[in-house]
């Protein structure tokens, strides 16, 4: 096993109310809840009983800074259990920047947090959905908070959703970006249906991707800077070329990728989180190894690495391996089920491919 621990210290609790998140069924039903040192030690403490060399923390929301820093320190100490029992631990943290301070940086300088910053792209697409609770765009505050990044040089990388938003200027969206001192980017899709089944407004459609995904390709690749890597599309090269990444979407492997809510409930995934039917068991009651070994976890596990029967003669199955879980279950409710995004990462890979395998020959040919 090599597990992720998607860490929701405050739950969905956040100060932004973005239009398009997954959390918003749930977010403003409860108070802001802080995970206790006495749920994380007992979290530490299963993790440190299972044969592994390696535990990364990613750190979620919500809005995982309003933890408070006092809450990090903690973790860092209780992490140091791991450390003795020789397990390498990585902690990364998933914010939207608006309320980072000088003492949030110096934090993450110190303790090698590495930050990644929820940002659309510029004004007028990040604030068309990434909002406060009054309606109002969060663009400045955000940018804010990445300029404190970017001002004492903490490394990060930048999330970006493709929303409806996005795609009446593919390449505004990549030259802002790339002129903007960011040099890790990814751009991932964004689908959401109500509770009628139903997309919302700010949805894109499987073609919409592809193609706005494609026009940034093809400047990227000509641009060839190795300042600016777009990680979606170094990913899909690594698997065409070598036939692995690293990119959890074309995993398979999600069931690795554990969710633990404030309160020590553990989903599968934090795209998953407050579904009942990815509800694994809470580890303040139940042992680790006995979820682990339960039948829900491993029909699920059995499920989600299965081949699926749409990927059966797709000659990207190797390497895509179905896709998305959460694409997988959105219009199905299950995990084994098509993906949403299918046809357009089977456009997205047969337009990389085609572009980058005359290059691979002639470097075979020494030419």
């Amino acid at each position: 096993m090599r597990p992720t621990l998607i860490m929701k210290p405050i739950g969905n609790s956040c100060n932004l109310c973005c239009k398009y998140c997954y959390n918003n069924p749930v977010r403003d039903k409860a108070p802001l809840q802080v995970m206790t040192q006495a749920v994380f030690r007992h979290i530490v403490e299963q993790f440190s009983q299972q044969d592994i060399p390696f535990l990364r923390f990613i750190w979620h929301g919500g809005e995982p800074v309003l933890a408070g820093l006092p809450f990090y320190h903690m973790v860092l100490a209780e992490q140091e259990y791991l450390r003795q029992r020789n397990i390498h631990v990585e902690n990364s943290i998933q914010t939207n920047a608006t309320l980072l301070t000088q003492e949030w940086v110096a934090f993450f300088q110190e303790n090698n947090f590495r930050p990644s910053v929820s940002l659309d792209g510029p004004p007028s697409v990040h604030n068309a959905n990434r909002v406060d609770c009054a309606g109002r765009g969060s663009y400045d505050l955000t940018w804010s908070g990445i300029q404190l990044l970017l001002d004492n040089e903490v490394p990060f990388g930048i999330s970006a959703v493709v929303t409806k938003a996005s795609l009446h200027d593919p390449l505004a969206t990549y030259h802002y970006f790339r002129e903007s001192g960011v040099t890790q980017l990814d751009l991932a899709p964004c689908a959401e249906i109500d509770h009628n089944g139903k997309f919302f407004p700010f949805s894109v459609e499987p073609n919409e991707y592809a193609e706005f995904m494609s026009t940034i390709f093809d400047t990227w690749f000509e641009a060839d800077d190795p300042n600016f890597r777009i990680r979606r599309f170094s990913e899909m090269i690594q698997g065409i070329i070598a036939g692995t990444q690293l990119l959890c979407t074309f995993l398979s492997e999600c069931y690795e990728f554990l969710a633990i809510d404030w309160n020590g409930d553990m989903f599968l995934c934090g795209r998953f989180m407050g579904t009942d039917d990815m509800l694994l068991g809470n580890l303040m009651r139940t042992p680790l190894p006995e979820i682990l070994a339960s039948t829900k976890y491993q029909t699920l596990k059995q499920k989600i690495s299965a081949q699926k029967p749409e990927c059966v003669g797709c000659e990207w199955k190797e390497i895509c391996n179905g896709g998305c879980t959460y694409y997988r279950y959105l219009l199905t409710g299950k995990v084994d089920g098509p993906s949403y995004f299918c046809s357009a990462y089977k456009a997205l890979f047969t337009h990389i491919s085609e572009t980058i395998r005359p290059l691979m020959a002639q470097t075979q040919n020494g030419s």
